[in-house]
């Protein structure tokens, strides 16, 4: 599903699990630049984010959901969404973002006891994004 993707966080974020952490970091934007260059046929983005993500390709929202990391139990199973992109790749460059937040895998109030959670962790997100080209080849 996701080939050679690799989890990612912005490990930049200063540390803000302690206990005693009276701030958490809000959010982070994410992006990286994809080329394409051929006519698409059909492109598909995965994506898992461990934490609230918004999806952007080229300015564009990808879904118009909210909230599409459900609540789970992280150390034990994750949600993967699955998105048709083909409408808003482009030939040559194009920018993937995500609006990342901490949501309940990183919740820091108190009335559930999630600071306690043994999950809880930085935000995460893992990606992968599958082009089949009008000549039959296809790109991860």
């Amino acid at each position: 599903m996701f080939n050679k993707a690799k989890w990612i966080s912005a490990n930049f974020y200063p540390d803000m699990l302690a206990a005693n952490a009276e701030e958490i970091v809000r959010s982070a934007y994410l992006r990286k630049v994809v080329a394409v260059n051929k006519k698409v046929s059909t492109a598909e983005l995965t994506i898992c984010a461990l934490g609230l993500g918004v999806y952007y390709i080229n300015g564009q929202k990808v879904t118009e959901d909210v909230l599409c990391t459900p609540y789970t139990i992280y150390d034990k199973r994750v949600c993967v969404n699955k998105y048709d992109v083909t409408h808003l790749l482009n030939e040559g460059d194009n920018c993937i973002a995500v609006h990342l937040g901490n949501g309940f895998y990183n919740n820091n109030m108190e009335s559930w006891k999630d600071r306690m959670a043994p999950w809880r962790d930085i935000p995460k997100l893992i990606l992968s994004l599958h082009i089949t080209y009008i000549d039959g080849s296809e790109e991860y």
